[in-house]
């Protein structure tokens, strides 16, 4: 191809992207997608949040521990209520208490309780909740707590970080607030002598006379069950922490290289290989360029990845849990295979037309080489192979040249077979030589990448399928549109064709988004609600509306159920898994759901639990689950103990039946005692009504 052609290609690829970003960005409002990423998003409030949080900690001295404190400013006529406010008995409510978790880094334990520097102000109430104490805090609130850093931890180096949940109310109406910290050492509060700590051990541990203390209430001070859930270190199952940062490096490379034979790559493997075969022939330099090109692509992507764990503390593969990235991959992989199909051919230099290969007269260039690289490295996200698993689990707890070393050696393991190719390409004699055949599974790679569409659109929320697939059609009517102009039409009939395709596609999108998506949403909407109002009905007419939990397995996660069972001596499983994630799935298909592994929950009256991770705005409690656990990867089982409930035991990535049976007999079974299943049970997001009078608090 002509220097005036490539030119050309290159100038329709940029306003191709141009027209993709654009419809996309139509779509990103349409979606309310998070602030972080830039977009227009949902803005909840223009006042002021009634509560600021902020905090810092004191390093430890040789007669007492380290002290994280924390000060919560509550704006004019809001109180907030104390940690340890109580409810009714026998399922009459209660305000909502205040919680504070920390998330990071895992060289911090929490070694006792908190507790404010002063005393909550205390009153009877008399309208809402007769007869029980409120317990609450107006103006500012310090709370403190002992904290143990790991050994060689510089404290003068150090960010805790956290967050404090609760409610902020006042006569008229209750705002919730959810408020993230970060603390750095300080100068901490001075407080009166002489307290000792309750450690989560049982131990005690004693402030001195003359250290920042508490001052001694005269009360007792009953420690929630959500705040040990919360604080307690978990013990981890082939965790990291006590791995040296070389050995996660050797881990994270062979996992980039287990990567390549990961099913999410496999519909896009074929680009390469595809690629190889045209190669034969070349110089060994060119060979060892393109392919260098490649890797660099794969690297590219692995090192944008680290910046969103950094800069955004996204978890491996988290991305998919954007409509608007699904969205984009979906576009992009659909006009490839249109590509691929002969319908029109992509502009990028080198990458694959629609020509016959016996008369294609470039090779692959270096910027179809590195797109290529791009592409079928962002299809692997979803998956985690072996290795990987460990080598990320608390990756987000690191720090920033860690996290981009780890990344960067991930993909280098992916990328070394190319990049051993290109030094050896003698390699290449294996592959069939090119020939006639080409076309065929050129065309044949075309359906393998629509059947990775079709993949992609089971990511989407139900009511954004529809209007995803007419925008598909939109975008094939715009390659079509594009590709029937030849490229030795004059440049004025060319961009004509462009500009014409960038209108008709945008105004697909705004159909799309905008007109045809929030028609679905309210049918689904409608039809979620006509279903909870039956199911609900069928609860009370039922009466005690108690299910077993052995005719209905898994159900979803939340906080309040995860609490209720713990109580009443429940032993625990969560599965937190996301749709976009093929390696749950194949573990839930060969492990966790098979009849084996069914009946040692049953044996051991193991209540199982799924925290789905699919969705980045509809399970809020599962990211926060996963930042109190440490971690932002999937998969992960987490089997919480009757006899040691605040220490679960983590278990990331893959596992086999014989290892998760292991861990459930090292767990325990359910202790003994009143069975209450109805919690476990009950239509998600009504709960369970309880028989005897007994409920959630």
């Amino acid at each position: 191809m002509s220097d005036v052609q490539n030119m050309s290609s290159r100038r329709w690829g940029a306003m191709l992207c141009v027209s993709l970003l654009a419809v996309a960005n139509l779509a990103h409002a349409q979606f309310e997608f998070p602030d972080s990423f830039g977009g227009i998003g949902s803005s909840l409030s223009e006042s002021k949040d009634p509560v600021s949080v902020s905090a810092e900690f004191v390093a430890s001295k040789a007669d007492q521990p380290a002290i994280l404190f924390v000060t919560a400013e509550i704006g004019e006529g809001f109180h907030v209520y104390a940690l340890d406010q109580g409810a009714l008995p026998d399922g009459g409510g209660g305000p909502l208490p205040a919680t504070i978790n920390i998330s990071a880094p895992k060289d911090v334990r929490l070694l006792g309780e908190w507790k404010p520097v002063v005393p909550p102000e205390t009153h009877i109430d008399e309208e809402i909740w007769k007869g029980l104490q409120i317990r609450e805090h107006a103006k500012t609130v310090t709370w403190f707590a002992p904290i143990e850093l790991a050994k060689g931890v510089d404290p003068s180096t150090l960010e805790i970080v956290g967050k404090v949940v609760g409610q902020a109310c006042n006569p008229q109406t209750c705002v919730p607030f959810n408020e993230d910290f970060q603390a750095k050492i300080g100068v901490g509060v001075t407080l009166p002598a002489g307290v000792q700590f309750t450690a989560a051990e049982g131990t005690e541990v004693t402030i001195p006379q003359s250290s920042p203390t508490v001052p001694s209430t005269g009360q007792s001070t009953e420690k929630l069950f959500s705040q040990q859930l919360g604080t307690a270190a978990p013990l981890v199952v082939e965790s990291t922490t006590q791995d040296s940062f070389p050995h996660l490096l050797v881990l994270a490379f062979l996992g980039g290289l287990v990567l390549n034979v990961m099913p999410c790559v496999l519909p896009v493997i074929g680009l390469k290989v595809f690629a190889f075969i045209e190669q034969a022939g070349q110089s060994r330099w060119k060979i060892f360029a393109l392919n260098l090109w490649y890797a660099i692509g794969v690297i590219s992507v692995f090192m944008l990845l680290a910046v969103l764990s950094i800069v955004f503390r996204l978890g491996w593969g988290q991305l998919f849990q954007y409509p608007e990235f699904n969205i984009a991959m979906a576009a992009v992989i659909f006009a490839m295979g249109l590509s691929f199909m002969g319908i029109w051919e992509i502009p990028i230099p080198g990458f694959i037309g629609t020509s016959k290969v016996t008369e294609i007269g470039q090779k692959e260039g270096y910027e179809g080489a590195f797109a290529k690289g791009t592409i079928t490295t962002l299809l692997a996200t979803p998956c985690t192979g072996p290795f990987m698993g460990t080598a990320l689990v608390g990756v987000l707890s690191r720090s920033p040249w860690q996290i981009m070393t780890i990344f960067f050696t991930i993909g280098l393991g992916m990328a070394s077979p190319y990049i051993l190719i290109g030094a050896f390409p003698q390699l290449i004699r294996f592959l069939p030589k090119p020939g006639e055949w080409m076309n065929t599974f050129k065309q044949l790679m075309g359906f393998v990448l629509i059947g990775t569409v079709v993949y992609l659109l089971t990511l989407l929320k139900p009511h954004f399928v529809v209007p995803t697939v007419a925008f598909l059609f939109g975008i094939w009517l715009v390659c079509w549109w594009i590709g029937r102009v030849p490229l030795t039409a004059p440049s004025s009939r060319r961009w004509n064709a462009l500009g014409e395709g960038i209108a008709f596609g945008t105004m697909i999108g705004l159909v799309s988004f905008y007109w045809l998506a929030p028609i679905l949403e309210q049918r689904q909407m409608r039809d979620a609600h006509i279903l909870a109002d039956a199911k609900f009905e069928q609860l009370l007419s039922e009466g005690t509306g108690e299910y077993s939990v052995r005719q209905e397995p898994w159900q979803p996660y939340s906080e309040k159920k995860l609490q209720w069972l713990l109580e009443h001596g429940k032993t625990v499983v969560i599965d937190f898994t996301a749709d976009w994630c093929p390696t749950c799935k194949f573990m839930e298909k060969t492990v966790l759901k098979t009849k084996e592994m069914e009946a040692v929950f049953r044996d051991n009256d193991i209540y199982t639990l799924v925290a789905d991770w699919t969705h980045q705005d509809s399970s809020p409690e599962v990211n926060q689950k996963l930042q109190d656990l440490g971690t932002q990867q999937i998969p992960l089982l987490a089997i919480y103990s009757a006899q040691n409930p605040t220490k679960p035991i983590l278990i990331p990535g893959t596992y086999t039946i014989a290892g998760l049976t292991e861990q459930i007999r090292r767990a325990g079974p359910s202790l003994g005692g009143e069975t209450k299943q109805g919690m476990a049970n009950a239509a998600p997001g009504f709960g369970a009504v309880p028989s005897s009078g007994a409920g959630l608090r």
